[in-house]
């Protein structure tokens, strides 16, 4: 995660299991590239090409990837509002009043938001909290997720 002081601005990403796997393989692959070489120099070149190259090729593909799956949590300053945008700047939820977004954690395969309400942090998970029916549940039914979470001392994962 990253944070730009002057705009206020989170960044988050994530990476899939397949996409980990696929990595995984082209890490082995360039790893083992240089032992098909044959030459006097095949000691000291296989080294740094088994060190360097998969290095910069996965930190080329994460630079990427990391690029493309961007989604920002973006205040504003004026009246301190916060919505949550794509990379193309495409508006994916609401603005809440008193319950604010403060990140996105993931467990067992459901993407969460931990909501920050008057100081103290919540954990709320759905199957796809970016989807219109969410934002529009989470709006009409903020009151009734307030005394929800008001009434869990425990602060225990509400589901």
């Amino acid at each position: 995660m990253s944070l730009s002081s002057k705009s206020k601005t989170f960044e988050f990403w994530s990476i899939s299991l397949w996409e980990g796997i696929i990595v995984f393989i082209i890490f082995i692959i360039l790893f083992h590239l240089p032992m098909f070489y044959t030459s006097e120099l095949q000691k000291w070149w296989g080294i740094v090409i088994r060190l360097y190259l998969p290095m910069v090729v996965l930190c080329t593909l994460g630079y990427v990837k990391l690029r493309s799956r961007k989604l920002i949590i973006e205040v504003n300053k004026k009246n301190q509002r916060e919505f949550i945008y794509t990379r193309n700047n495409e508006q994916l939820l609401t603005e809440f009043e008193k319950v604010k977004i403060f990140y996105l954690k993931s467990l067992k395969g459901k993407i969460g938001r931990i909501l920050r309400i008057e100081g103290t942090l919540y954990f709320i998970y759905s199957k796809n909290p970016f989807s219109k029916e969410v934002a529009k549940q989470y709006k009409s039914k903020i009151e009734e997720l307030q005394d929800i979470i008001g009434n869990n001392t425990k602060k225990k994962e509400l589901i």
